[in-house]
């Protein structure tokens, strides 16, 4: 049995890149590091727009699935809650607010975490079910550093 869940472990970790984790500072005084997955045969970029109190970085796949991080005030959240968005978990907590579903008009996935102590919000959408598994290996092994 080891044997054959071995290649399944090794390849879900190659997903995940290999070179450093990005890293996204917040307020001067937070650092998140992101290890993104690397997806075969599928191309990403990254571009970043800056309001008054904050930030939205993306990280967008030519599939159309894409990661953002969010840094600030001054907004509404949760930012995934048009009604094509299906919410199948929803977790509130002294931690923040953690939400996950699928979307009814392409029946790809979306998560989004909202870590209250560092008014950060990382969420992902538009996630096949078969790169799901690395996409959530992401968004939960984030790193804060202060």
């Amino acid at each position: 049995m080891l044997f054959v869940w071995f290649p399944f472990v090794f390849f879900s970790f190659f997903l995940l890149q290999d070179k450093e984790p990005k890293k996204f500072t917040c307020r001067n005084s937070v650092i998140l590091e992101l290890a993104t997955p690397k997806l075969v045969d599928v191309k990403e970029s990254q571009k970043t727009e800056w309001y008054r109190e904050g930030y939205f970085s993306y990280i967008s796949y030519s599939d159309r699935s894409h990661i953002f991080v969010h840094c600030g005030f001054m907004v509404k959240r949760p930012f995934l809650v048009e009604e094509d968005f299906v919410v199948l978990e929803n977790n509130i907590s002294n931690k923040g607010h953690f939400r996950k579903g699928y979307k009814k008009s392409n029946n790809l996935f979306w998560r989004e975490d909202f870590y209250a102590e560092y008014g950060v919000t990382i969420a992902y959408k538009n996630i096949k079910e078969e790169n799901l598994s690395i996409f959530d290996k992401s968004l939960s092994n984030i790193i804060f550093k202060k």
